[in-house]
């Protein structure tokens, strides 16, 4: 395979993959349902440290592509117990 339609075909997936999470979205966000959606990027080994960075709805300046799992993990926990954040996709990134 020539690199050209090996890029064709990777974005066609990444195309597929977003339209599959905006469906997502828009059936969850229309159920009358309290929710979160928890948006990470690429997920990395590590414990929580408590240093990461939450934005709602839209990526914040300084934006990392990786969170450790133990930071997801962490946030995930403090948004079901605090009940924080209902009705928004949350991105979460390392410092």
């Amino acid at each position: 395979v020539d690199s050209h339609c090996g890029n064709r075909l990777t974005i066609l997936n990444v195309k597929k993959i977003s339209e599959d999470h905006f469906n997502a979205y828009h059936v969850i966000s229309s159920s009358g349902l309290d929710w979160t959606i928890l948006c990470p990027p690429k997920v990395t080994p590590g414990a929580n440290e408590e240093k990461y960075k939450v934005f709602e709805e839209n990526v914040g300046e300084g934006f990392q592509f990786h969170v450790k799992v133990g930071h997801l993990a962490s946030l995930a926990t403090k948004i079901a117990k605090e009940e924080s954040h209902n009705k928004k996709r949350v991105g979460v990134c390392d410092e």
